[in-house]
């Protein structure tokens, strides 16, 4: 004799169910304006004093690799520029981040793009070069996430 036991799926919403069944499709990456164009600007100029020097035009292609800003800018902000980690004020770092933004094909705004965490983290780099159509960069490692160091979040 053997017993027969089954899960009640009627139990389950229709969300739950359809969390649980891949979806056809992965969502569109969002792709707003978050700079302005007098912001990048300041981080065109910002990057080539503070930057440029170490990393030339490297920097484009390593912040389209990382899955969000947010991620880039804890980084940056805490471990660059190597002579001075975390060292440039927090505007700078903004700054710098919209210039990227704008070479990886990024519109401008009419707003800056600010040090919000929740806004940082839905900038997707990596998928929205893709969507932007632009070929994805080889990717030749993981630029992962490093702990802040200095006096930056």
């Amino acid at each position: 004799m053997f017993v027969l036991c089954v899960a009640p799926l009627h139990a389950a919403t229709a969300q739950q169910i359809s969390v649980l069944m891949p979806a056809s499709e992965p969502p569109a990456p969002e792709i707003g304006a978050w700079y302005a164009d007098t912001q990048a600007d300041r981080g065109k100029r910002t990057y080539s004093n503070s930057c440029g020097g170490c990393h030339g035009t490297n920097m484009i292609e390593i912040f389209s690799l990382y899955e969000d800003a947010g991620r880039y800018f804890r980084f940056v902000s805490g471990s660059m520029p190597g002579d001075n980690p975390g060292g440039l004020p927090t505007e700078d770092y903004l700054d710098i981040m919209a210039f990227l933004m704008r070479e990886i094909g990024y519109s401008a705004g009419t707003e800056e793009l600010e040090d919000d965490r929740a806004l940082l983290a839905r900038i997707k780099p990596k998928a929205s070069l893709e969507a932007l159509g632009y070929a994805a960069y080889d990717e030749q490692y993981d630029p992962g996430y490093t702990p802040p160091v200095g006096n930056q979040p």
